[in-house]
């Protein structure tokens, strides 16, 4: 039994041609296809949505592009590559002042030097656990909280996913909790040091809890998870395309201490 030809929804045609999506390569035999009115193209552009056909009688587009799918995959890659290498650009460029007073220097480009003495564009423990938590959601295929803990540990103590092999200024709540096995949650642990690592979660499915059982791994204080929960909605926010002042407002957190962010 021979297919069922393709309708269009709008007009009821069957006179329909497929929508060729991206940069296409001329031939003599696309454009005897497009002559014939089987193939039409629909731009180099192509985003999550595109249409598979288009009729040929009304000009209707409908159907979904076999590329949605890739598509979607290909921006998730994009948008992960823009977290990791804004993080990094913006660690290195920050390396060189690292303990520095606010206000006592000028970030103009990439130098090396300051306390720790690190060549040009060296990113920091911050890019290093960042790219451990990518690692361990890539090899586990989503969230496994022991599996990263473990990743940190190898950090610490073998200089994983540095750029020498060798973890620099380990600050002193890290180092415990990794020796230790699990995050302390008093007020003289809180810090931003898990929050610096959270942002690839944004790309997962990873719920609230996880959230802060990740943040845990080295900062367990209440602020510390709330605020990396926060920043995660936030980052999905923005993705989705939404003004990152509204994302904000939208997020807070119901709890007095974020009340700065009002």
């Amino acid at each position: 039994m021979e297919d069922e030809p393709i309708k269009c929804p709008s007009c009821s045609s069957d006179n329909i041609a497929e929508i060729l999506w991206g940069m296409s390569a001329f031939s003599d035999e696309l454009q005897e296809e497009l002559a014939a009115g089987k193939i039409v193209l629909g731009g180099c552009c192509i985003s999550v949505g595109d249409p598979k056909y288009e009729c040929n009688e009304c000009g209707h587009r409908f159907g979904k592009s076999d590329l949605v799918e890739e598509t979607a995959e290909l921006m998730q890659k994009r948008k992960l590559k823009a977290i990791v290498y804004g993080a990094a650009i913006g660690d290195a460029l920050g390396v060189p002042y690292e303990f520095m007073a606010r206000d006592t220097f000028k970030c103009n480009d990439m130098v090396g030097g300051g306390v720790h003495k690190m060549p040009a564009g060296t990113f920091s423990d911050d890019t290093s656990l960042l790219l451990a938590t990518c690692d361990s959601i890539r090899k586990c295929g989503g969230i496994d909280v022991e599996n990263m803990r473990e990743r940190f540990k190898t950090w610490l103590d073998k200089g994983a996913y540095t750029v020498d092999g060798h973890a620099f200024d380990v600050g002193n709540t890290t180092a415990t909790a990794l020796k230790q096995g699990f995050g302390c949650n008093d007020e003289r642990s809180n810090g931003n040091g898990s929050l610096m690592r959270i942002a690839p979660l944004a790309l997962t499915d990873a719920t609230d809890d996880e959230i802060r059982a990740i943040s845990a791994i080295t900062h367990a204080h209440p602020i510390s998870t709330e605020a990396c929960v926060f920043f995660v909605h936030v980052l999905r926010d923005v993705l989705a395309g939404k003004w990152i002042e509204d994302a904000i407002e939208q997020n807070i957190p119901d709890d007095k201490r974020f009340t700065f962010l009002k």
